[in-house]
């Protein structure tokens, strides 16, 4: 798991150190990658009488310092394109602020470095962006769906609980993020078969719904029925090769 802790701005010296010092337990702990986190510039205060710290040279010159005292790896914000060289030079995370989150330059200037940069999104941008990740994802499934169903992919692909159950542990160890994106994936996965025109689910209601809004009468019930029966026989041999080829990956 990433853990990223310190200050919000550097303020001292004296306080930049004792803050630290306090840390040292978890830079030790394996269950950690720990990153020291602290910034030489607040750029995004509301007032201009507000304290925005030391300023670039002095802030580096002090992080620096806290890496060669306690062997800690470095994150720190970054907000305009000449900052990224002398940054990079002591940072091993390059942060890009919130705001700054659109500003090609920046992002451009971060990307060309050897470091990790890692971009925060605001409110608006976040939502934008998980709504793009969800569609992609669900048009991904459909895809390989489509491909099974034409044989251009195998059907050995398709998982059953043991293997998620498997993989939710591992993305469980690397971190919270990763465990929390894996059962995103699995949720979109499941939106979208719940979707689909199956008696049974309710992609198969809304099929039902569709065919009575166009005859102008209600499907008949030897045809609910019947369609219940069908969906019930295709999940139960979706759910059969699933285990099988999760039985099958177990023994092998």
């Amino acid at each position: 798991m990433v853990l990223m802790a310190g200050p919000c701005v550097i303020e001292s010296e004296e306080n930049l150190f004792k803050i630290a010092r306090s840390l040292e337990d978890y830079r030790d702990d394996k269950r950690f990658d720990f990153y020291f986190k602290a910034s030489f510039d607040k750029a995004n205060r509301t007032s201009l009488e507000s304290y925005r710290g030391p300023g670039l040279e002095e802030g580096l010159r002090l992080l620096q310092k806290v890496k060669d005292d306690f062997g800690y790896q470095i994150v720190t914000d970054v907000h305009e394109s000449y900052q990224i060289k002398p940054v990079a030079e002591v940072a091993d995370i390059l942060q890009i602020p919130a705001f700054l989150c659109r500003q090609t330059d920046l992002l451009v200037a971060a990307a060309k470095t050897d470091r990790i940069v890692n971009i925060n999104y605001g409110l608006m941008e976040s939502l934008y962006r998980g709504s793009e990740t969800t569609w992609m994802m669900s048009v991904l499934t459909l895809r390989m769906l489509a491909k099974m169903v034409t044989l251009e992919v195998s059907s050995k692909n398709i998982s059953g609980p043991i293997t998620i159950a498997q993989y939710a542990g591992k993305s469980a160890q690397v971190g919270l993020t990763s465990f929390l994106l894996f059962l995103a994936i699995v949720s979109v996965s499941l939106g979208v078969l719940n979707l689909l025109p199956i008696p049974i689910l309710d992609g198969g209601h809304l099929l039902y719904y569709s065919i009575e809004a166009v005859t102008r009468k209600p499907v008949s019930e030897k045809v609910m029925i019947w369609g219940q029966q069908l969906g019930i026989l295709l999940l139960f041999l979706l759910m059969s090769l699933a285990v099988y080829n999760d039985l099958g990956r177990l023994l092998n």
